[in-house]
């Protein structure tokens, strides 16, 4: 027998939009963590930060 398929969803435009605040904040978080991310890639580019992070990791083998 075959498993019985799940019941059609009805998709609607409030399902793709946040309320006042919640779209705002969505994009708050998400330049946020761009920001975080570019700050991180920054730090991989001096390599000063790559041979200190190094020797750290090697000094915990």
């Amino acid at each position: 027998m075959s498993a019985p398929s799940a019941p059609a969803t009805e998709h609607t435009s409030s399902m793709h939009t946040l309320p006042g605040w919640a779209g705002w904040a969505g994009w708050l978080v998400g330049l946020v963590v761009l920001a975080l991310l570019l700050a991180v890639f920054g730090l991989y580019m001096r390599p000063d930060f790559l041979l200190t992070l190094a020797d750290q990791l090697w000094s915990c083998l």
